[in-house]
């Protein structure tokens, strides 16, 4: 008895659905079409995203290895001056090139693009190409949320000082010392910052900046680096003032 009563009660509660469903076809299309639709969305922006994914990961490994392989033969190489080798390596470099400007064209945001670059950027500048090294991470498109982009833009500004451009590295590590999702990074870009400062002779601007990298509680290792030239800073006012009193 139960059993029918069930199966009755069923009955007229999808009766009355489709009553429902019926009287209200419009609006149930509608809404039933928003669903599926927003459903397809996350469904494509899902796959969309797994296969971007995969295909940073498969260009930066690609170029990562070339990259590798390249340095190992730069490092063993039995005449480096070589007018052959130099040909067969500035080809390489050539394609490498081509390579890298792809990824940044295709994925300009994404932290592997960042990390190849990084490492790109390394091996040029390790060539003697140190502008056309800084000329490529001057490309890229840094993001507070990605940390490997404080790392492109620590080295950015460090090539800025290579190319003798001191006011443009101040303005890159300025840059990094405003994002507080970077503060892992705020030691380093001080020390850095410190040391344009002082090569300028503005004992007082480096003193604070390393003052600044020694009390972060995150400093780790450059804790001992903001010390270390804290007291050579300190040597040198010392021997500065006591010429003065000597003239």
């Amino acid at each position: 008895m139960e059993t029918k009563n069930t199966k009755k009660d069923a009955t007229e509660y999808m009766d009355q659905l489709g009553d429902w469903v019926e009287k209200n076809s419009k609006s149930f299309v509608i809404g039933f079409s928003v669903f599926v639709l927003v459903i397809g969305v996350y469904w494509s922006y899902s796959l969309y995203k797994n296969h971007k994914a995969k295909n940073v990961a498969k260009s930066s490994g690609i170029i990562t290895k070339r990259i590798t392989m390249l340095d190992e033969a730069v490092n063993s190489a039995k005449n480096p001056e070589a007018e052959a080798f130099k040909e067969n390596l500035n080809k390489e470099i050539s394609k490498i090139d081509t390579q890298v400007e792809e990824l940044i064209t295709t994925y300009p945001a994404e932290s592997l693009t960042d990390l190849t670059l990084i490492n790109w950027a390394g091996f040029l500048d390790k060539q003697g190409q140190t502008q056309k090294a800084l000329d490529l991470l001057n490309k890229t498109k840094p993001a507070a949320e990605r940390k490997l982009s404080a790392l492109v833009e620590l080295m950015r500004g460090k090539l800025y000082i290579k190319t003798k451009d001191p006011k443009k590295a101040l303005e890159v590590f300025e840059s990094v010392l405003k994002k507080d999702q970077w503060k892992t990074f705020h030691a380093e870009a001080l020390i850095q910052k410190a040391l344009i400062e002082k090569e300028s002779g503005d004992m007082a601007a480096a003193k604070e900046s390393l003052e600044r990298a020694q009390a972060l509680t995150d400093s780790g290792a450059f804790s001992e680096d903001a010390k270390k030239y804290l007291r050579l800073i300190k040597i040198q006012n010392i021997k500065t003032s006591s010429q003065n009193k000597a003239g």
